[in-house]
């Protein structure tokens, strides 16, 4: 890039993210939330190679990306999105960084859906998911907003377990998720209840 172009690339890049974080993504803003998101995401791939490049930034606004995609039922270019992520924080954070085990969690969340020959993928992008949410809840992270993502973690393993008629070690894992969910949601709430009875059903397929 010329410095006239990478100064305006920048300036375009440094709006359209502030622009990305003003986007909640509510039933209906799907479309034009993500138009402003893709943008912001072209704008940083634009500026890859400069010194002052920002590849966990990018990272994050490629998952929102992708959870919008997912919400669009766009799935294919959900788990596209979702891996050009991860490669990023693979390179760009330390080693068992827990923004890294969150996008594996959404990762594995879209091969789940996608289901079949993915749901053994799905299994280890969960499994590898849940150690790193693990590590940053027990090393103290924010208490109730990583019992959510680790709560959301068991039971999407469990899930994946149940799909591949590993009962047992479904039913351990959503009994994980279930101690946390009691803990931070109430064993009333409909999170609960809804998990409690995919569990019920994995007890009875172990018999």
């Amino acid at each position: 890039l010329s410095a006239g172009n990478r100064t305006h690339v920048l300036e375009i890049r440094d709006v359209l993210r502030r622009l990305t974080d003003a986007f909640p993504g509510k039933a209906g803003e799907e479309a034009k939330a993500l138009d402003v998101i893709m943008q912001s995401v072209h704008a940083q791939r634009a500026t890859a190679t400069e010194a002052d490049f920002d590849g966990a930034q990018l990272a994050r606004t490629l998952n929102h990306a992708g959870v919008l995609h997912a919400n669009m039922e766009k799935h294919e270019e959900a788990v596209s999105l979702h891996e050009e992520a991860l490669q990023l924080q693979r390179k760009a954070l330390p080693v068992g960084h827990v923004e890294v085990g969150l996008t594996l969690q959404r990762l594995a969340a879209e091969l789940h859906t996608a289901g079949g020959d993915q749901l053994p993928r799905a299994h280890a992008c969960y499994a590898e998911a849940l150690q790193l949410i693990k590590a940053h809840h027990e090393a103290g992270g924010d208490p109730k907003a990583t019992a959510v993502e680790l709560a959301n973690t068991y039971a999407g393993l469990g899930g994946v377990c149940n799909n591949m008629f590993k009962y047992n070690a479904a039913v351990d894992h959503f009994e994980h998720a279930l101690l946390l969910l009691a803990d931070v949601a109430g064993a009333d709430s409909p999170a609960y209840t809804n998990l409690e009875e995919t569990a019920k059903y994995c007890r009875g397929m172990m018999k």
